[in-house]
């Protein structure tokens, strides 16, 4: 049995909200459920499996969205952004920092994954020797003969952390700190950005007929193609340069003019989809906290003054090629926000969402037609997987790709997105107009299996939202 999630997103408390250590105890059960249903084969037959593995498949840990990166200024001592040098020693100083904020945040929820991996926590029902259910331990969770089921827990990387793809001993020593609180069957080493960095994870993949990644390289935003992935992208300079800081320094600015509410709200700008309906938003709260004029246009100010920072950002400059090319358009746009008051972008929001909707349609790029970037794959191609996943845009989804001839049996290829853990504020679709956006917890898991187990069944997918 495999297990797929992505896009948890767990931070350093610094901004936005975080999925409860609750959900993940709720994970843990549904685990243990499907665990016993994979014990379950063909012909009647109860077999209890002894493990299964699970992948974390990146963005587990976000390491961009906090505040810690704004602490100094350019020039000041501790001073450091992703793009700069890896061995930069502020850079891994601040990188340790993030960290180490993470995993006392995350602790409650890290020791569930803990729990899975020593084998403490699922037990199945042993078999008895006509191979079915033990009953009388069945319906005894505490019985000492029940079987312990041991999770084998792996780490890749997506682009909020992309820091544990870095080589080198200082970086070792910070992964070190995540394998030992997560259980992790990753070595200190890099953790693998592609599946073919991990024979483990790699021959997992092929058992179950899965060809899994991120997806961050079909994202030129999060992936710098000529680069790799241990280099930073545009998606970590508008994150760290224009996303984090807007709550300190609004709240810097007009203190107790607005209620914490507000402030409390406005950590949960990268919570938006799709990001284009940003101003939208953030319109919607000026309006639900009836913030007067004086507040609007120091609010604006703030937001000019953060586009002139972000287009000064080196990474920018290291980035543009020749032409015209992405570098250039984002400079162009964002320069073009400069004269424009959040209330202007909010009438505009809605025009470049369609826009933007309909140009990733044809690419397959971004968001929206990201579906289409799964027939990309070499294992798709070869018919060598049956289901390719992708994680990165949040949007939990099941598209049926094709079905072809495999050595004379009919094989079905599946895209599936793992979606998110994560809060999510959604326009509301009936009256756009009125700027109302709803926001829930979301919750997708993805499960698979080989051969017999689970009767022969193939895969299964669990999403859910909870009210906030």
């Amino acid at each position: 049995m495999l297990v797929i999630v992505s896009d948890l997103h767990l931070t350093d408390g610094t901004t936005g909200l975080r999925i409860s250590s609750g959900a993940f105890r709720v994970f843990r059960e549904r685990l243990a459920d499907m665990a016993y249903d994979a014990s379950k084969r063909d012909g009647d037959i109860y077999q209890p499996i002894e493990e299964f593995d699970l992948v974390l498949l990146g963005d587990i840990f976000d390491l961009l969205r906090s505040t810690h990166w704004n602490d100094e200024e350019k020039g000041q001592p501790g001073f450091a952004r992703p793009w700069m040098d890896p061995n930069d020693p502020a850079l891994i100083q601040k990188v340790e920092k993030i960290v180490d904020g993470i995993l006392v945040q995350n602790a409650e929820t890290l020791s569930v994954f803990r729990s899975l991996a020593d084998g403490s926590a699922i037990t199945l029902p042993p078999a008895t020797k006509t191979n079915k259910v033990d009953s009388r331990v069945s319906r005894d969770p505490q019985s000492d003969k029940r079987l312990h089921v041991k999770v084998n827990i792996h780490y890749m990387n997506g682009n909020h952390d992309w820091y544990f793809h870095l080589p080198g001993p200082d970086y070792d020593r910070i992964r070190g700190k995540v394998i030992q609180q997560m259980g992790l069957k990753n070595p200190a080493t890099p953790f693998p950005h592609d599946a073919s960095e991990s024979k483990v994870i790699q021959s997992i993949f092929n058992q179950h007929k899965v060809t899994a990644r991120h997806g961050d390289i079909y994202d030129p935003f999060n992936y710098v193609k000529r680069k790799g992935r241990n280099y930073s992208s545009l998606g970590d300079a508008i994150v760290v340069e224009l996303f984090n800081p807007i709550p300190g320094l609004i709240k810097a600015k007009l203190g107790n003019q607005l209620p914490d509410e507000f402030y409390e709200a406005l950590a949960e700008m990268g919570s938006i989809r799709p990001s284009t309906m940003t101003p939208v938003w953030i319109a919607s709260l000026l309006a639900r906290h009836h913030v007067g004029e004086h507040q609007k246009d120091a609010i604006n100010e703030i937001w000019r003054n953060l586009l002139d920072n972000f287009l000064k950002a080196d990474i920018l400059s290291e980035l543009d090629e020749r032409g015209f090319d992405i570098v250039d358009k984002l400079e162009l746009a964002f320069k073009g926000l400069k004269h424009l008051s959040l209330e202007k972008l909010d009438d505009l929001a809605p025009i470049a969402d369609r826009l933007i909707h309909l140009q990733a349609s044809i690419s397959g790029a971004g968001e929206f037609g990201f579906d289409e970037n799964a027939t990309k794959e070499a294992a798709y191609q070869s018919e060598d997987a049956r289901f390719v996943v992708f994680g990165h845009t949040h949007g939990f989804k099941v598209v049926p790709l094709r079905t072809v001839s495999k050595d004379g049996k009919p094989l079905e290829q599946v895209y599936i997105n793992s979606g998110t853990w994560h809060p999510l504020h959604e326009l509301g679709v009936a009256e756009p107009k009125k700027r109302s956006f709803i926001m829930h917890n979301s919750m997708s898991y993805l499960g698979f299996y080989r051969e017999d187990e689970r009767k022969g069944r193939a895969y299964e997918t669990w999403t859910g939202a909870l009210d906030v």
